[in-house]
């Protein structure tokens, strides 16, 4: 719980963050994975959402042709 504030309040003040986080898949299997979490606001600057990106890693780009 203590990460998910730090993680929090890195987003509030610099509008993103970027680390490590377990996702679970299908409530069985985790995975811990790089991550990006974007903070999006509108043009007042009031919040709309939060964006989670996971980065293709570079093999997995190669499968797709290099058409990322």
């Amino acid at each position: 719980m203590k990460e998910r504030n730090l993680v929090k309040k890195e987003i509030s003040s610099n509008g993103f963050w970027k680390g490590r986080l377990i996702h679970l898949f299908g409530g069985k299997k985790s995975y811990s994975v790089d991550t990006i979490i974007v903070r999006l606001k509108n043009e007042e600057g009031y919040f709309m959402a939060d964006v989670i990106i996971i980065p293709l890693k570079r093999k997995e780009k190669e499968g797709f042709g290099g058409k990322l």
